[in-house]
Formats: structure tokens, sequence, C-alpha cells
């Protein structure tokens, strides 16, 4: 029972935040929202995180790769169903 309860929440979060995020952009251009909804779509599955740590990894140097690998770490510990290998 408890499950459901988290997983309604965090439907409702995630419903909400796409509402939210479309009110922002949508007064200005087009090209401006089709970006924004590629950007959002790519954030939410982790890629674009997965990007720029390894950006930063490649060109932040030891402060960098020191970022690189706390975001790494708090992807891995915040997706652990999407992060890990299936059993």
């Amino acid at each position: 029972m408890g499950g459901r309860l988290v997983m309604g929440v965090a439907a409702g979060l995630r419903d909400g935040d796409r509402r939210l995020a479309s009110r922002a952009v949508a007064p200005g251009p087009r090209w401006v929202r089709q970006i924004a909804s590629a950007v959002e779509q790519g954030a939410e599955h982790t890629k674009l995180w997965w990007a720029v740590a390894g950006v930063t990894t490649a060109v932040g140097g030891c402060r960098g790769r020191a970022a690189a690998s706390a975001g790494v770490a708090a992807m891995v510990t915040a997706e652990p169903r999407r992060s890990l290998p299936a059993p």
C-alpha cells in the first residue's frame, strides 16, 4: 500500500514539474519550446547529467573530476533501478 502512495506522489510531482516547465517557456519562440522539451526529457532520464559528468571530467581538472564523481554517485543512489543491471 505504501509503495502505491509513493508512486502516486512521484507521478504527481513529475506532472506538476512538466506543467510548470511548459508555462515557463510558453511565451517564448517555438524553437525555445522545442529545445526545452528535448532538454527536459534528457534530464529526466539522466542522459543529460551523464553527458555533463563526462564533460566535467574531461575539462574540469581535479575539482571537475571530484564534482563529476559526486554527481554520478548521486544519480546511482537516486535511480538504482535504472542505473544498475537487472538481476
